[in-house]
């Protein structure tokens, strides 16, 4: 994702119509649907247990992602007072994106595994949704088009870039995945049958000509479902936990996807790192420009929490001294 956003910011216009740059865009459109089945299925990971402080802790989460989100939107005091004059600051602030889209999915996942304790019934739940939220676009965008700016990230709109219907369909895949995949003991037999249900729905759409790709057709959101289990499928088979430092990478992707944000497009009015070269790189170029990119934001996403973590307790050692002292 890091390196989708600063090829499509940077990249000379020129060089967006080559073959091997047309063939990348189209794989491209994978990397959301892949972060929503990723973090429907991390919740369900995280969420073996049903007790209270777990619950909590998911949804202290999901407040986090809802708050980087909507912070993310901030266009600066000047430009908040003139949309403001406008009307248009609070449909900006409250826009959908993937963000938004994200823990929206979290607390409706998190509430629903809530209510269902059991697993049966968990799988049941999230599978239904995953495969019926799809099929409600037609008639949601019909309403939502209808409808206030407020439901324009619920039902669906054309300016709307991550609405929940139905993107949440593939957060619903991904929980019903985490519950289903571990009944299958054989890291290799996972891997075949995501292979195998990713390729079996891409060959029915296409067979059937129904990977209609109209803003409210459902079709699309099945489509990328087949290529995301056929890429974790793929990705399966690799022995990803031998890599030094995956690990912590993953556990730190929100940290890296906001710090990534900040440093490419900027924020509240400040342009960002990548402004100077908009739309003026060549492929090598862009590349480079977004390993920078990436290494920047990594370093954001662990060094901001361990400041912040020093000074906290530095803070507190220090008022603990004074206290001590006074008393």
């Amino acid at each position: 994702m890091v390196f989708g956003h600063t090829l499509d910011l940077t990249l000379d216009d020129r060089l967006r119509d080559a073959p091997l740059v047309t063939l990348y865009w189209s794989f491209r459109g994978l990397t959301a649907p892949l972060f929503l089945v990723v973090a429907g299925w991390a919740l369900v990971a995280s969420l073996r247990s049903a007790d209270a402080d777990t619950l909590g802790r998911r949804l202290r989460r999901a407040a986090l992602v809802l708050a980087l989100g909507y912070v993310l939107h901030w266009p600066g005091l000047s430009a908040a007072r003139v949309m403001a004059a406008e009307g248009t600051l609070w449909p900006h602030l409250l826009a959908f994106d993937a963000l938004p889209c994200i823990g929206w999915c979290i607390v409706g996942g998190t509430l629903l595994m809530a209510l269902l304790p059991r697993a049966v019934g968990r799988i049941g739940a999230m599978g239904t949704l995953g495969l019926w939220v799809p099929f409600m676009a037609p008639l949601s965008w019909t309403i939502g088009s209808g409808s206030g700016w407020a439901w324009h990230g619920v039902l669906g709109h054309p300016a709307a870039r991550f609405p929940l219907v139905p993107w949440a369909a593939f957060f619903f895949l991904g929980g019903t995945l985490s519950m289903l995949l571990p009944r299958l003991t054989a890291r290799r037999h996972r891997a075949m049958a995501l292979l195998l249900a990713g390729g079996l729905l891409l060959l029915l759409l296409e067979w059937t000509g129904l990977e209609n790709w109209a803003p409210a057709s459902p079709w699309p959101a099945f489509y990328r479902m087949g290529q995301a289990m056929l890429a974790l499928g793929l990705l399966s088979t690799v022995p990803a936990w031998r890599v030094p430092g995956l690990a912590s990478l993953g556990r730190s992707s929100l940290g890296v996807y906001v710090a990534h944000l900040v440093v490419l497009y900027g924020w509240a009015g400040d342009p960002g790192f990548a402004a100077p070269w908009t739309h003026r790189l060549s492929v090598p170029g862009a590349l480079g420009l977004s390993a920078v990119v990436l290494a920047t934001s990594v370093a954001m996403a662990r060094g901001v929490p361990a400041a912040v973590a020093w000074l906290e307790e530095n803070m507190t050692s220090r008022w603990q001294e004074r206290s001590a002292k006074a008393s």
